[in-house]
């Protein structure tokens, strides 16, 4: 249901690129990710993949980030949020 909170443990997995969810457990777990270097998009899938709870994406610049969560427009199984700094 999408009107029920969420609760879970942080996970922090750097960039979210596929290296960085080598040997890392997420299932029941908030993924932690780094803004940088690959879509937003990719960040998202990848932690999914790895069994993510949902996402949290922070913002390691000044200013506002843009982008999409899919490639394609489609709802996502699982709540993300982006941090802004």
């Amino acid at each position: 249901d999408v009107n029920q909170p969420v609760e879970a443990p942080l996970a922090h997995i750097g960039l979210g690129k596929p290296q960085d969810l080598n040997g890392v457990k997420l299932q029941g777990k908030f993924a932690l990710v780094k803004r940088g270097e690959i879509p937003f998009s990719e960040k998202v899938k990848n932690a999914m993949g790895a069994g993510a709870s949902g996402v949290i994406i922070y913002n390691n610049e000044p200013g506002l980030a843009s982008g999409s969560l899919t490639n394609d427009g489609s709802k996502l199984a699982v709540p993300v949020l982006m941090i802004e700094s």
